[in-house]
């Protein structure tokens, strides 16, 4: 047992008053959280009141501000007719190297004229609204998905080393036209709204209309009638039967044990949803790798990052 302080007070539970006894009421809390608000409410107002900069800590280097840039009639058409010259590049190298026969080569040939066509409209309605053409392929799309995908059709090298030829240069090359004129619809469907004349609302649909027709014949081309028209699930939601068709195994390699089987590809369809979309527009393409996956990605539609500014110059 501890001995108490000679000095040290001494209480008796008569000498407590009954608040003292008792376990803290809900007026104590309150008495208590108020308090404690009131000092927190001193404190702040004894801080230090004064503005400046923040520290760095570090060797961070100190950042530039972006410069201001209008976003107007001239930066939405831009940004369109340098898709079409992304495209166009594309389609240039699919007809050297795409192997592309029959139908699809006669496809190819058309839709090149057809964007070659619009890069011209574009020009002239830039010229409407005093904007300057940029007939260029869009800087941003190049770098980070049209460069990556032509890459792992074709072949090429990336931070992690080779990337190899596709098992099926042809099929990609589809899916890459597929994939290219529903960017363009979803594109053209993006600024419509934000362009301020009816004029040019009304070009802009047109555009976007013939896109949307090459969008639809790319498909049957990847994915022929009739299980190409309709999605299957939008059949099954209306109680529909899904039409099938005998396809043959795909081939394989005995040589190629160390490489899993890929998943299938999900294939487009002429009509995917009840409403057109301007979601992302995914393709699935390349060769296998050791982990049963190929080459994924998503084209978006335009926005701020990928805008083809009035400061933006082309030395077409």
């Amino acid at each position: 047992m501890n001995a108490q302080h000679p000095d040290a007070p001494t209480f008796a539970d008569d000498a407590l008053t009954p608040s003292a006894r008792q376990p803290f009421s809900r007026r104590r809390l309150f008495e208590f959280g108020g308090a404690a608000a009131a000092m927190a409410a001193v404190l702040a107002a004894c801080g230090n009141d004064g503005g400046g900069a923040p520290g760095r800590v570090g060797l961070a280097p100190t950042t530039t501000a972006l410069p201001t840039a209008t976003v107007d009639d001239a930066v939405f058409l831009r940004t369109l007719q340098s898709l079409e010259y992304s495209t166009l590049g594309m389609y240039e190298r699919f007809a050297a190297e795409g192997g592309l026969e029959g139908q699809a080569a006669a496809a190819l040939e058309r839709f090149t004229t057809d964007h070659t066509a619009a890069a011209a409209e574009l020009d002239g309605l830039l010229g409407t609204v005093g904007g300057t053409p940029f007939a260029c392929p869009n800087p941003w799309y190049e770098a980070r998905f049209f460069g990556p995908a032509l890459d792992n059709i074709f072949g090429g090298t990336n931070s992690d080393g080779e990337i190899p030829v596709s098992d099926d240069i042809p099929r990609d090359v589809l899916t890459m036209i597929w994939a290219l004129e529903s960017l363009a619809t979803s594109s053209s469907l993006h600024f419509i709204p934000q362009l301020s004349t009816p004029e040019l609302r009304s070009a802009v649909i047109a555009l976007g209309a013939k896109a949307s027709r090459r969008a639809a014949t790319a498909t049957l081309l990847r994915n022929p009638a009739p299980v190409g028209y309709l999605s299957p699930e939008i059949i099954e939601a209306d109680g529909g039967e899904v039409p099938t068709v005998e396809t043959e195994p795909p081939a394989t390699d005995a040589s190629a044990d160390s490489t899993p089987d890929a998943a299938p590809i999900v294939l487009p369809y002429v009509i995917s949803t009840r409403f057109a979309q301007l979601t992302a527009v995914s393709i699935e393409i390349g060769a296998v790798n050791e982990l049963g996956l190929r080459y994924k990605s998503a084209f978006e539609t335009p926005a701020d990052n990928a805008f083809v500014y009035n400061s933006l110059t082309c030395d077409a």
